[in-house]
């Protein structure tokens, strides 16, 4: 099999999220029904609001499978800076939503759920530990794990 039959092609690239500021390390998922989700963290500025946490996770969506986005909007109640974004699709269902970050000083391990294609969401503290970093959220069905360092120490909740 040649190298061009074992992939598809890409798509031209497309700039998504807000055009001030920075924005960092990015995680795309992708769902059964044509919905691309970006979580990112936006860092220098968010637009239309001056009192948002830097950086705070913000959220691009696409519903015809990246033709075309919307506007960037952040999924989080203001609080403190929001670091390490994930974001993944129930691979059972294929429309559930889940994004962890952390936050607060990174003391805190977040959840998020969203059951209808990233328009609102269910935020919970899974784990709070000082200092914690790098997040990995994996999800089946109702299994639910969240794998991150602590002080050089690897925890799963």
């Amino acid at each position: 099999m040649s190298a061009s039959a074992a992939f598809a092609a890409f798509t031209p690239q497309a700039r998504v999220g807000f055009r001030v500021g920075d924005q960092w390390e990015p995680s795309v998922a992708a769902d059964g029904f044509g919905h691309v989700y970006v979580l990112y963290p936006q860092y220098g500025v968010v637009p239309g609001c001056a009192s948002c946490p830097l950086p705070s996770m913000t959220l691009v969506i696409s519903g015809d499978n990246g033709s075309s986005w919307r506007a960037p909007r952040l999924i989080t109640p203001p609080g403190t800076g929001e670091y390490d974004p994930q974001i993944v699709v129930d691979p059972v269902d294929r429309r559930t939503v889940y994004a962890a970050w952390v936050q607060n000083n990174k003391n805190d391990i977040v959840l998020a759920k969203s059951v209808d294609f990233g328009q609102s969401w269910s935020i919970v503290v899974a784990a709070r530990y000082h200092d914690s970093d790098k997040p990995i959220l994996v999800v089946r069905g109702n299994l639910v794990y969240i794998a991150f360092n602590q002080a050089q120490t690897l925890w799963v909740t």
